[in-house]
């Protein structure tokens, strides 16, 4: 599977997402929320932790105290049920990223049985699924956007795709940003993969035969980067430097939910 290059620069841009963009395309790069919005009809990328659990039907301060939400510096994860692809409702994980908060995954647990079921009811919703890892038996990955043709005749198929229309390549000021570290006052490389064809909201199921289980995974950390840089736009008058806007909302979560800020 594609990932950040780190988890930490990862965390670090995921914990910026900003609410602005919620409602459409009004903000500065013209990214729309909505272009593959999650499976749960009740959720909505960008949404708060507030706005997820009260969609959710969730208390936070109840969640907290029973261990259903879990919260750290970097986010919090909601443990919930959810009508999955299926229809039926099953256990699922909610993410919210910290800072000014973003609903930015949400993944479904399955028994690895169901994928055939799966497959039908995700290429039905979502077109035909690209595969886009396959496993060998001696338990290498292979990543087919690096070379379709590397993996041995014996892999099986790891993990299915169904891409959104746009990718991060469509909102190439952003790249410039974060790759610009007198703007962004962060000596970091790029944050993210921006390979040709990765999708701002990646649809995802993903096998894991020796557990038994199958994962339905909908990740839409790169629409929450471009909406970073859309909320720091915004308050760029008043928030300074990216790098102290970025401290003082990973502040304000950490305060908000009790935890040492960092």
């Amino acid at each position: 599977m594609k990932r950040s290059r780190t988890f930490l620069l990862t965390a670090l841009l995921l914990a910026l997402g900003l609410l602005a963009g919620c409602a459409g395309s009004t903000n500065a790069t013209g990214v729309d929320v909505t272009e593959v919005p999650p499976l749960a009809s009740s959720l909505a990328w960008g949404m708060t932790a507030e706005e997820a659990a009260k969609a959710l039907g969730i208390d936070l301060e109840q969640a907290q105290a029973d261990g259903t939400a879990a919260v750290d510096a970097q986010g919090m994860c909601l443990s919930v049920s959810l009508p999955g692809p299926l229809g039926t409702e099953v256990p699922a994980r909610v993410y919210i990223a910290a800072g000014a908060e973003m609903l930015h995954r949400i993944e479904y647990d399955y028994a690895a049985s169901e994928l055939d079921a799966l497959l039908a009811a995700l290429n039905e919703r979502y077109g035909e699924a690209v595969v886009d890892s396959y496993l060998a038996e001696d338990g290498t990955l292979y990543d087919t956007s690096d070379n379709p043709r590397n993996y041995p005749v014996g892999a099986q198929p790891h993990s299915y795709l169904w891409p959104s229309e746009k990718t991060l390549e469509d909102y190439p000021q952003v790249i410039d940003f974060f790759q610009d570290t007198q703007q962004t006052g962060y000596d970091i490389p790029l944050p993210y993969d921006a390979k040709a064809g990765e999708s701002l909201v990646a649809n995802r199921l993903v096998l894991d035969e020796a557990q038994g289980t199958v994962t339905f995974l909908q990740d839409a950390k790169l629409l929450a980067n471009v909406l970073i840089y859309d909320g720091y736009m915004e308050a760029k008058g008043q928030a300074g430097s990216f790098a102290a806007y970025y401290q003082e909302r990973l502040d304000a979560w950490s305060q908000t939910h009790g935890l040492s800020a960092s």
